[in-house]
């Protein structure tokens, strides 16, 4: 039986749902390095930025990693595909005993399939969402436009901000996780009684 492992480095690492049902065991260091950033907004959390894979404006961080229970590669990358709200060209997939390769960079194909033949995996799936902040905003991406962009959003679109990028692993430090560290306007977010931060009631991921 195939070993197929699900490569993660944002929100699904805290927030499996429906995968759950088809992995085993829990989130393992030591997944492939990948280059990301905080560069997409996503409208089902309320057009918060989220985490995906940016070689232009991102940095090399690591990545976890999980093991399907599915014998099929193709079935466990229709179980994150499920997970995302997306379609399945939103998910990577490479299978080292297949021609199956799925990945809009050669530089991610390549991360993945050298990683597989070094953990002993014989498949690797992974969400290939990418940046759609410029497509969305008319702005090039950059910290400066995304903390803008950030001070910009509604109270419901700034708590589902700042609930998502919270969850993310602590090592996963991209250039706007640290430009917000440092910004006081991000850390006092929530920190008066009378901000309304509400969590938005979430909404059925149709597309991220």
């Amino acid at each position: 039986m195939a070993r197929i492992a699900i490569v993660g480095w944002g929100s699904l690492i805290a927030e499996l749902d429906s995968l759950a049902e088809h992995v085993r065991g829990s989130w393992s260091s030591g997944g492939p390095n990948l280059t990301v950033e905080f560069s997409r907004i996503s409208r089902t959390r309320a057009n918060a930025l989220t985490l995906v894979i940016d070689e232009v404006h991102g940095v090399e961080v690591p990545t976890r990693f999980i093991e399907s229970t599915r014998a099929d590669p193709n079935d466990a990358a229709c179980d994150l595909r499920v997970r995302e709200g997306t379609v399945i060209r939103n998910i990577g997939l490479i299978d080292l005993n297949s021609s199956i390769e799925r990945s809009k960079s050669a530089v991610v194909a390549g991360i993945m399939r050298e990683w597989c033949a070094a953990n002993g995996y014989d498949a690797v799936a992974w969400t290939d969402l990418r940046s759609n902040f410029e497509q969305i905003t008319s702005e090039s991406y950059s910290v400066e436009a995304a903390i803008e962009y950030l001070r910009a959003l509604p109270p419901t679109g700034l708590a589902a901000a700042r609930h998502y990028i919270e969850i993310i692993p602590k090592d996963v430090t991209t250039k706007l996780r640290s430009a917000l560290h440092y910004c006081s306007w991000w850390t006092s977010v929530g920190a008066n009684p009378g901000d309304d931060l509400t969590l938005p009631t979430p909404t059925p991921r149709l597309w991220k």
